[in-house]
């Protein structure tokens, strides 16, 4: 899913501010960091090999922000998860 602004949809770019209303997107900056460190530490879990943690992780980051590497990270974690002992 991409990021736009909550007011008038613009296409996020990074910033504090919306480039074309203005608005503040500090909120939108946060959660999308967030969900990022989350998909961060399931990916290091995943290298880890402890899948249990991976999927957590992963499916946390997908109740913060969907993507489709969240989707992707939650899809190989309950595949590891289902073989592993």
């Amino acid at each position: 899913m991409e990021n736009v602004c909550p007011v008038c949809r613009a296409r996020f770019r990074g910033t504090a501010s919306c480039s074309r209303c203005g608005a503040d997107l500090t909120a939108l900056m946060t959660i999308a960091a967030s969900a990022f460190r989350l998909r961060q530490a399931a990916r290091e879990a995943l290298l880890e090999g402890d899948f249990d943690a991976a999927l957590e992780f992963a499916t946390e980051a997908q109740r913060t922000q969907r993507t489709a590497a969240g989707s992707a990270l939650v899809s190989v974690g309950r595949s590891l998860t289902a073989i592993s002992p």
